[in-house]
């Protein structure tokens, strides 16, 4: 399987690296958390992009993300939009989805990305490559806050998501019984052993919590703990994780 290297971060199988959601509205917010990340037994932040009130207005966007960048030093940075269908909190036309992720791209202040599998070839593809020309890993990801699909369904997302050349595959979805949590470990061992990239796997809700602490038994490399507020359900917070872990 191969390793992905974001600064003194190693991301692979083993122990899951612990990231740490930001989901501050605004610069205050955002800043108060970024310090209290770096207090915290974290290994890697997300910038939840779509949390931030001004995220249709480029120039904050980037001045956000460089002072995010400058306080967090070595700590690598994840910058993620998430659409409302995927669970986000603001929606931007595929345009706009395209443009922002441009300039984040492109302002060599983040370490990694995250783009939605929904969105489609002509959106990913150029995407994509612009990242990788920038030496910018790619998280492609696919969230289902309904349900838990079949093991074979989940299995084809994701072969599916893997055919654009991602770094990391990152699978979330919802459980109604403890069999849908199982099914999900089982899948993500399966495919863990099938793909040479990283996989990231989540059973959301308080159900689904055992899938963010024993990560490490079905090859998950990520696992997401709250600072102060919870980007999904069912996270956990980061010092409980590492803990636990």
């Amino acid at each position: 399987m191969k390793e992905v290297v974001v600064r003194n971060v190693r991301i692979k199988e083993g122990k899951p690296k612990i990231c740490a959601p930001l989901v501050g509205k605004d610069q205050l917010e955002l800043l108060e958390e970024v310090q209290l990340a770096k207090s915290k037994p974290v290994d890697l932040v997300e910038w939840r992009m779509d949390h931030f009130v001004m995220v249709d207005h480029t120039d904050k966007v980037l001045e956000i993300v460089k002072q995010l960048r400058n306080q967090l030093r070595q700590m690598p940075l994840l910058a993620t939009f998430r659409t409302q269908n995927e669970g986000g909190n603001h929606e931007l036309t595929k345009e706009q989805y395209v443009h922002l992720y441009q300039q984040v791209i492109t302002s060599q202040c983040v370490d990694l990305i995250d783009l939605e599998w929904q969105m489609g070839v002509e959106v990913l593809q150029p995407l994509i490559s612009l990242a990788h020309k920038q030496q910018i890993p790619v998280i492609l990801s696919h969230h289902n806050f309904k349900q838990t699909p079949s093991f074979e369904e989940m299995q084809q997302i994701f072969q599916q998501m893997n055919q654009y050349d991602p770094d990391i595959l990152k699978l979330a979805v919802m459980p109604q019984t403890k069999e849908d949590v199982t099914c999900l470990m089982d899948c993500a061992k399966h495919i863990s052993q099938m793909v040479d990239v990283p996989i990231v796997a989540l059973s959301m809700s308080e159900l689904g919590k055992v899938t963010r602490i024993q990560a490490e038994t079905f090859g998950s490399a990520i696992t997401f703990g709250t600072l102060k507020n919870a980007s999904a359900p069912g996270q956990i917070p980061v010092e409980e994780l590492y803990h636990l872990l």
